[in-house]
């Protein structure tokens, strides 16, 4: 089977062996790399990345067996430039997509060209949704002339399309109730990297995740200045893109508080770094107010540490409050605050979570056992059993 698979993908690995047009590296989400890598794996697959790229043209390198094509696209800055690459790249793809010619083309995300390119390829096509952007326009009350309400629109377009989706929670599923096609539910795939076994020594809390107004990292930096007396060597690392104005506000409230030397931020990391920190922290927090099925909590309980999050989205799936974890409501600093407090007072409470969150966790993550269940959602599609 040719598996024709379009999504982002962390292209700057490559980077001694392709150029690009720019040196700063982005954040990229990491579950197609570890689908890709694992379908590879199984006999009689042939794998295809179709994945942008800041270059002019389209290179295409070898990872692993995958065949990673790095579609070539223009700067993107504003509305316009936007539009226009997404333009471009849409027309690169289809070409692309007739020359592989594939058995199917498989769109990760609706919000951008990945998810568009995959239902009108004419190929027989599935889509995952992970972010859900009109939730996310909803929650933060966005105009409808923003980019992210573009994204929305887009994302309509893509559903409306679409004949069969992977949904990796239930929460996706809720999100899009004029879908009446097929529904696979599988989840995203944990890099092998975190199949490894926790230790300690790391940071008391940890959290990852982009430092945005979203993700209500001020509300931690609250909640940790609230118990400082009673835990006064408490270690806070924060993980994650920190640019941009809501970065300086907690770069600034960090300072006001006094928490220097309590809580670090630590910017972009890569998975190995990730896996590490994870390992050797005490639990993963999560305070967002807008989330899907977040992989970092997936990552936190493979690692098997107990995750500290709010009740938004497809978490209450992904975490079982009081057995694996603990959930508040967002932005409710108060029930925050006496969580931290909760698992950093009780080391054994906090651990037997974290053996509990593991053992559910394990099997339902693994990149091989997500990759067969992937496969069989193809080979369901292309043989016409749905």
């Amino acid at each position: 089977m040719k598996i024709a698979l379009l999504g982002a993908f962390p292209v700057y690995q490559y980077r001694d062996q392709v150029a690009f047009w720019t040196s700063r590296q982005s954040s990229s989400p990491t579950w197609n790399y570890n689908l890709a890598m694992a379908l590879a794996r199984i006999p009689g697959v042939e794998v295809h990345v179709l994945t942008n790229a800041p270059r002019l043209t389209t290179r295409t390198v070898m990872d692993r067996g995958v065949h990673v094509h790095l579609v070539g696209h223009p700067p993107k800055v504003d509305l316009w430039e936007h539009l226009t690459a997404l333009q471009l790249t849409r027309h690169r793809y289809r070409h692309l997509l007739r020359k592989l010619s594939p058995d199917i083309v498989h769109g990760s995300g609706t919000d951008h060209e990945y998810g568009y390119a995959a239902v009108m390829s004419g190929f027989p096509s599935v889509v995952t949704v992970h972010g859900v952007m009109r939730s996310v326009v909803a929650r933060l009350g966005l105009p409808f002339y923003s980019f992210a309400a573009m994204l929305a629109r887009f994302e309509q377009i893509v559903i409306d399309r679409s004949r069969f989706l992977i949904a990796i929670g239930e929460y996706v599923v809720r999100q899009f109730p004029e879908f009446h096609g097929e529904v696979f539910h599988i989840p995203n795939a944990v890099s092998e990297h975190f199949f490894r076994e926790p230790s300690s020594g790391g940071p008391d809390i940890l959290f990852v995740g982009r430092i945005e107004p979203r993700k209500r990292v001020l509300n931690l930096i609250q909640a940790v200045a609230n118990i400082r007396s009673d835990f006064p060597d408490i270690h806070v690392a924060l993980v994650g893109l920190s640019a941009g104005p809501y970065a300086e506000q907690v770069r600034d409230s960090i300072q006001s508080a006094g928490l220097q030397s309590r809580i670090r931020l630590l910017g972009l990391r890569n998975q190995e770094e990730i896996s590490t920190l994870l390992a050797t922290a005490r639990m993963l927090v999560l305070p967002s107010i807008e989330e899907t099925t977040p992989m970092v909590v997936a990552e936190a309980q493979v690692l098997g540490k107990p995750v500290i999050a709010t009740r938004v989205g497809g978490v209450p799936e992904m975490v079982e409050d009081e057995v694996t974890g603990l959930l508040v409501e967002p932005d409710d600093v108060p029930a925050l605050t006496a969580s931290i407090r909760r698992l950093m007072a009780n080391r054994d409470e906090c651990g037997a979570m974290g053996t509990k969150a593991k053992e559910w966790s394990r099997a339902r993550y693994h990149p091989d056992v997500v990759a067969r269940q992937t496969v069989d959602a193809y080979e369901a599609v292309v043989a016409g059993r749905i």
